[in-house]
């Protein structure tokens, strides 16, 4: 499989899954909207901090927070602050992608999970199938 081991995942679980996508890469955004429809995921995109933020104050449903560190406004740190700050999203999955910041600083910020670009986009499936125990 091109983009996951466990690609039933997602159909097996009733409801769908919601990612909101902070990147400003038209091309990221592109590759990993072919992964989540290849997936049955939907998956909502913003391109800088402050959208994804706006979005994030409403009570629309996320499983999970998918957000480069290099958006423009607030990045992805900044922006994360923010999230963990939030009633209905403190527990929220994020998964923090990045090919300059370190994973250690991610880490320390309280993302769940951390990928390096371009190289670990290939463990996106598997990396949010675990937050999300999807293959329980």
């Amino acid at each position: 499989m091109p983009f996951g081991r466990n690609s039933e995942a997602a159909s097996k679980n009733p409801q769908a899954i919601r990612i909101l996508h902070v990147e400003d890469s038209p091309i990221v955004a592109g590759l990993v909207q072919e992964i989540a429809e290849h997936e049955s995921w939907e998956v909502e995109n913003c391109i800088d901090g402050d959208a994804a933020l706006e979005e994030l104050v409403g009570h629309t449903q996320y499983d999970l927070l998918l957000v480069n560190f290099e958006v423009p406004v607030l990045n992805g740190l900044e922006l994360m602050e923010q999230v963990r700050t939030m009633p209905h999203r403190r527990c929220m999955p994020i998964v923090m992608m990045s090919g300059t910041l370190s994973e250690a600083v991610a880490r320390k910020a309280g993302v769940n999970a951390f990928l390096r670009k371009p190289q670990d986009i290939g463990l996106l499936v598997e990396t949010i199938n675990r937050l999300l125990d999807l293959n329980a």
